[in-house]
């Protein structure tokens, strides 16, 4: 039986991501597997391995700081062996993350994580994300509406 490149996304989703089960990432990642994330986002490289073992170390620090963190999607489609997925996390920092201390405060960040998929297996993705919103959410950066006031008379 034969899985499509949207199966295996839903399943890094709904299985890895919403329902925690983080050793389901041993038969969607291969060791090979890379990402691509912009410079800006937290405690990462622009392009770096991610194999099984990252994948669920990463998420474990995501679940203990945000317990309830679940991904929702808006749009996702599948192009060959590629997926794009607009989505939405949303959480409650509830445990330091990247030393940030718990702010209580529900957060949301908006992505859009395109995959390719081959053979079952992701071997590549890219992740574009509001990672400003996200710190501005938890207090460490101010708004962008502030920022660009504060820059206005440059």
């Amino acid at each position: 039986m034969t899985t499509s490149p949207l199966d295996i996304s839903r399943r890094f989703i709904n299985e890895v991501w919403n329902a925690r089960k983080l050793d389901v990432a041993d038969e969607l990642f291969t060791e090979s597997t890379i990402t691509h994330q912009l410079r800006s986002a937290p405690g990462g490289e622009p392009t770096a391995p991610r194999r099984p073992d990252d994948v669920k170390r990463e998420l474990a620090g995501w679940f203990e700081s945000f317990p309830d963190l679940r991904v929702e999607v808006e749009y996702q489609r599948g192009y060959g062996d590629e997926v794009v997925t607009q989505c939405v996390i949303r959480g409650t920092h509830r445990g330091a993350w990247l030393g940030i201390a718990p702010t209580h405060k529900e957060v949301s960040v908006r992505m859009v994580l395109r995959q390719r998929v081959h053979r079952g297996k992701i071997l590549e993705d890219w992740l574009l994300a509001d990672w400003h919103g996200f710190l501005a959410q938890l207090g460490v950066l101010p708004p962008l509406e502030e920022i660009v006031r504060r820059t206005s008379h440059i």
